[in-house]
């Protein structure tokens, strides 16, 4: 007899414990604050704005790079602040993730394995239906011809000895078959290829339309 495996919550949670320092993030806040008044100005001022013309233009660059450099600035502060608790996560993060990749593995196989059943199982019921006896007139009496012995159904429930359980729900897949024949509605470009295709050289993919923007780079 297989060893049967018990998890209990409780245990689980007994033995975890409360690890590394609490984040107070009220100082942090008091400076998120602090700039959320400048950016605020800084929105009113960009709505506010149109380009007409070349000194239209250099404000605009003005106000992005601006917008640029104290994002700049934000992102630093947020980094600083969080660097401690940074180096936590990862060192905590190394030494849990290898553990739950097993556990994701295992359960990923066991549900594969019972997939593979069910799906088996499905197959016979549907055989089972399609076979069923036909009703036949001969000679003025109804007969029944065909069918063979029915399939009996799984449960679409599976109760453990544990206080584990399993469900089922039939639902419906697709595989292609043929893509010449699938809707256009129901395919999608591949964006990845295409400018990897516009970068080599390519300027005609037919049924696309290539054609030259204007790209800014923003320097802070």
């Amino acid at each position: 007899m297989e060893k049967q495996i018990v998890i209990k919550p409780e245990e689980i949670e007994k033995s975890i414990k409360t690890v590394g320092k609490t984040f107070n993030h009220m100082a942090f806040k008091v400076l998120m604050e602090k700039f959320e008044v400048k950016i605020d100005e800084m929105m009113e001022v960009s709505k506010a704005h149109r380009v007409a013309g070349k000194d239209s233009e250099v404000r605009s660059i003005e106000i992005a790079t601006a917008a640029k450099a104290l994002d700049k600035v934000i992102d630093k502060a947020r980094m600083t602040a969080k660097r401690p608790y940074l180096d936590f996560n990862q060192a905590l993060d190394g030494m849990v993730r290898p553990l739950q990749k097993s556990l994701k593995s295992i359960e990923k196989d066991e549900r594969s394995k019972c997939v593979k059943y069910r799906n088996k199982v499905l197959a016979q019921e549907r055989a089972a239906e399609a076979d069923k006896p036909k009703k036949v007139e001969l000679g003025g009496v109804s007969l029944n011809i065909g069918g063979s012995k029915p399939v009996p159904k799984a449960e679409g429930k599976v109760e453990t000895h544990t206080a584990g359980s399993g469900s089922y729900d039939k639902v419906l897949v697709h595989e292609l078959v043929d893509i010449t024949k699938v809707p256009a509605k129901y395919l999608l470009l591949n964006d990845k290829a295409i400018k990897a295709a516009i970068k080599a050289g390519i300027t005609q993919i037919p049924g696309l339309n290539i054609k030259e923007e204007m790209k800014m780079t923003l320097r802070s």
